[in-house]
């Protein structure tokens, strides 16, 4: 077997000298992780896979209001993040 580099780490572990940081993580529970991703440079890029589902995130009133998931995501994160890996509910 190849080995990949890949370990398992704690949450803070992952953004230490880093040069992005991907979340992948509830679209609710972005603002939970603030603090974490407040830590890493500001040239680090901050990538968010996360998408808004209304009855799982409890309502972001924001985001029924039309705000953009990626611009209520930067505020949460208070850093510019880049949206990606968006999904579409298959209705």
């Amino acid at each position: 077997m190849v080995a990949s580099g890949g370990r398992a780490v704690t949450a803070a572990e992952a953004v230490v000298d880093v040069d992005a940081v991907i979340l992948s993580v509830p679209f609710a529970g972005i603002p939970q992780i603030a603090p974490l991703i407040a830590k890493v440079p500001a040239d680090t890029v901050v990538i968010d896979t996360s998408n808004y589902i209304q009855h799982r995130d409890n309502g972001i009133a924001a985001i029924e209001a039309d705000q953009p998931e990626s611009v209520w995501a930067a505020q949460q994160l208070g850093r510019p993040v880049v949206k990606a890996y968006n999904s579409l509910g298959a209705d």
